[in-house]
């Protein structure tokens, strides 16, 4: 049975990425990006590096006038 899902999930990676090689890039603003982020866990090392990091990430997007949506914003 975990083979036979396997193929077919191969079947479609391929199918997909077969489509995606047929489409050309086109430039867009920077203003229709949407990022998406999320609180992995709560641990002394992200309360000093990393969420410090993503702060300054999200304030540097939000300020070229993109989107940001916090995935948990209970943790905020």
């Amino acid at each position: 049975m975990i083979i036979k899902h396997c193929k077919r999930g191969t079947r479609i990676a391929q199918r997909m990425v077969s489509e995606a090689s047929e489409l050309k890039r086109e430039p867009h603003p920077l203003s229709n990006l949407t990022v998406s982020i999320k609180c992995g866990a709560s641990d002394t090392t992200l309360g000093i590096a990393s969420n410090p990091a993503v702060g300054e990430v999200v304030d540097t997007i939000i300020g070229h006038g993109e989107t940001v949506i916090f995935g948990k914003p209970l943790s905020l």
